[in-house]
């Protein structure tokens, strides 16, 4: 088991290097742009942003699921690099068609958007550049499938490098505000694409096999869906503050849910290297039955402790950064187990996709996200940004109940139910207990009793929910590591 956990954990750090590298990045440059692009500026991006996340799903037909079941599902090496190449040719052509009919429809996108057509040309840019994006991903999910975390990080890291000195000199130097900006990405994107067919594609056996074609499409389309109702869980939550309360709670609100992100980049480094990990054990669904589980439980312990660490350092984070914002200091640490449970929501997929049933999927995400729609309605008149956030952690609660509920219809893990109601109870429990002292007490006391409730939650983790084996396999594994260093 070990060396299984060791494949996933090292991904994970890696792809968590990578995504805290470029999340940094883009801080260092924020004071500099601050000061040359205007906030009107920054909405226009912001809303272009949205349509190409809105487009992106058309663009890669939900490939991105697909693709992996198909490569895991051929032994012969020839024949998953067909499926790579197959993909790429796909997903280009595609794109080709509807970067043509939107580069038409541009003007009329932006009239909806924007009241005005003026944006028609960023809008253009934008989407040239999403799909590049999309048509190099195949060769990407490649190094992915094959474990080369270090080479897809060092890959992507350069062409952001790349994108964000150019954006100093477009943006900067030269003046050119959101279509430097734009043309910046752009540029980084080709770069990305030179480099991706310097040392990937070529080392690929090129073939097309055309019986792919409807397989990618069929198995993953349903799952574009999904990227909806996603949006509907993570964004609508601040218009209907806007409309319920004010712009004010919407702001508040916003500083708190960016400061709680943080969680999000960990989590979605676990997501870059879990697909790939599960999905090569679509012909050893018997190992998986008990691999799954463990994963579970080692989870649930690692990003459990660092929910807890969330509501501890909630209130001094705020008051260090942001003290006019002192209310956003409550919804942080439910933010973070909001995007805590995403995670667990994913290890509870694998059944689903072994299947392909990945409508699914689609339905189970549009279930949480219409149960989130509902729940704001409820309680954000009743605790403002606190029940907007309440709301989105219920949703993707939700969603994980009725992930569990799907799968194991098609993939039966066993999971230990006493070790996952431990591990959730004590977490709740030392969450609740945090939360209290930073809503009573003065730092000083948030801090007594914040390192109480670790100290607790450490004990019931190490000593209620692992058991003396894997106690001592961890402690034995710290050794060596010890020694090491």
């Amino acid at each position: 088991m070990w060396p299984e956990l060791n494949r996933l954990a090292r991904g994970s750090l890696i792809y968590g290097i990578g995504s805290v590298f470029q999340r940094f990045l883009g801080l260092l440059l924020l004071p500099f742009f601050t000061r040359v692009l205007s906030p009107q500026e920054y909405g226009v991006m912001a809303l272009l942003g949205l349509v190409t996340v809105a487009v992106v799903g058309l663009f890669n037909l939900g490939t991105g699921s697909s693709m992996g079941v198909l490569y895991f599902e051929r032994e012969d090496i020839g024949d998953r690099h067909k499926v790579i190449w197959s993909t790429a040719l796909l997903l280009a052509a595609n794109c080709t068609v509807l970067v043509a009919l939107l580069m038409i429809a541009a003007p009329y996108v932006c009239l909806a958007i924007f009241q005005s057509a003026e944006h028609a040309n960023l809008l253009r840019i934008s989407l040239v550049s999403t799909a590049m994006t999309v048509v190099i991903e195949p060769f990407y999910a490649h190094l992915r499938y094959q474990e080369k975390a270090i080479k897809f990080v060092i890959l992507t890291v350069i062409g952001a490098v790349f994108g964000a000195s150019v954006s100093v000199v477009f943006v900067i130097v030269l003046g050119w505000g959101v279509a430097g900006l734009l043309l910046a990405g752009l540029l980084g994107q080709v770069l990305t694409a030179i480099m991706v067919a310097a040392s990937v594609a070529r080392h690929l056996e090129p073939g097309i096999d055309k019986s792919l074609f409807l397989p990618l499409v069929r198995i993953g389309f349903p799952s574009i869906f999904g990227l909806f109702a996603f949006l509907v869980i993570d964004y609508m939550d601040r218009q209907m503050l806007q409309r319920m309360i004010d712009l004010d709670a919407v702001g508040v609100y916003s500083v708190g849910y960016n400061l709680a992100l943080v969680m999000l980049i960990a989590v979605s480094a676990f997501g870059m290297a879990w697909p790939p990990f599960f999905i090569s054990f679509i012909k050893r669904q018997d190992e998986a039955k008990e691999l799954f589980a463990k994963i579970l439980s080692y989870y649930l312990i690692v990003f459990g402790m660092l929910t807890a660490l969330f509501f501890v350092a909630a209130r001094p984070l705020v008051a260090i950064l942001a003290p006019e914002f002192a209310a956003a200091a409550q919804i942080i640490g439910l933010v973070a187990a909001a995007y805590m449970l995403k995670g667990v929501y994913l290890i509870l997929l694998p059944g689903v996709v072994f299947a392909k049933k990945l409508h699914w999927q689609s339905a189970v995400e549009w279930a949480a996200a219409l149960a989130n729609i509902g729940l704001n309605l409820l309680l954000i008149p009743r605790l403002g940004i606190v029940g907007a956030a309440a709301a989105t952690l219920a949703s993707y609660g939700l969603m994980t109940i009725l992930a569990w509920a799907v799968a194991r219809r098609y993939l039966a893990v066993r999971y230990d139910w006493r070790r996952i109601v431990v591990a959730g109870g004590g977490l709740v429990a030392a969450c609740a207990w945090i939360s209290w002292a930073s809503a009573h007490l003065s730092l000083a006391g948030l801090a007594i009793h914040s390192l109480l409730a670790l100290c607790a939650l450490f004990l019931v983790f190490g000593f209620m929910v692992l058991d003396s084996g894997e106690r001592g396999a961890l402690a034995a594994r710290a050794a060596q590591a010890f020694q090491r260093s």
